[in-house]
């Protein structure tokens, strides 16, 4: 279900509830897994086009409050795989036992699905935390990435990996000073942001809440993009609404050119 996989997300980032003295105490004894973040042939953080060249079309993808969720069947369809992505990069992959069905798909550690809950601990040591009294287990590697397994009646159901989601950007801003009013290239304007399109938004935002003429605002009237100098810029032609007096605006880009 997505909602329990948005869970498990939340988890991930939240400090770990259930874990008493002698879980804690037990940490230091528990295995050391070798660092890694690649399972199933997938690796986190990857890019969703990267993950269409490895598992192909998925069967659905479903918006999530925490992302884009794909779907497949995997392990000759005895294994719903859930993927999620933020920002365009897989933070999330689940793989459950489908109803009726049996799977031993294993991670890199040793657990595997259809392994009892005693087993899972003896491959993989004492978790760093258990939740909704046993019925989910986390363990946590050297690279940040957590390890959470579903238990049902004793078995292991389901396995996830997760990382932290990818840091949000700041909001894409224009950068004006007393040497940059945007009236040139040589005084174009800076616009700091994280895509092409944050970029295009806050200059015609900057624009739009300019004043002109007699309780007048600058309407954008045309666009080009050029190169100089090896920076890449905007160029907005504007018009006033009540004076209609035309300008060009320049917006330095470089930061976002391409992205």
């Amino acid at each position: 279900m997505a909602s329990a996989l948005v869970v498990c997300m939340m988890l991930a980032l939240a400090p770990a509830p259930d874990i008493g003295p002698s879980a804690a105490a037990g940490l230091s004894a528990s295995p050391s897994p070798t660092a890694t973040t690649g399972w199933l042939g997938l690796t986190l953080g990857e890019p969703s086009r990267a993950v269409r060249v490895t598992l192909g079309k998925p069967l659905e993808i479903l918006p999530t409050s925490a992302g884009d969720l794909w779907r497949y069947d995997f392990d000759g369809h005895n294994v719903g795989l859930e993927l999620l992505f933020d920002q365009d990069q897989l933070v999330n992959i689940a793989a459950r036992v489908k109803p009726a069905k049996q799977s031993s798909l294993a991670d890199p550690f040793g657990g595997a699905l259809g392994m009892s809950a005693a087993a899972l601990q003896t491959a993989r040591g004492t978790p760093i935390a258990t939740y909704a009294s046993g019925a989910s287990i986390a363990y946590g590697a050297p690279d940040g990435v957590r390890w959470f397994y579903s238990i049902d009646s004793g078995l292991v159901s389901a396995i996830e990996e997760s990382k932290p989601l990818p840091p949000t950007p700041p909001p894409a801003q224009v950068i004006v000073d007393a040497t940059h009013d945007g009236s040139s290239i040589a005084k174009a304007l800076v616009v700091t942001a994280a895509t092409d399109a944050d970029a295009v938004n806050a200059e015609y935002v900057y624009i739009r809440g300019l004043e002109c003429g007699v309780s007048g605002t600058w309407q954008v009237t045309g666009e080009r993009r050029m190169t100089q100098g090896g920076r890449d810029y905007d160029q907005l032609q504007a018009a006033c609404t009540t004076s209609k007096v035309e300008r060009d605006f320049y917006f330095d880009i470089t930061t976002s050119f391409g992205h």
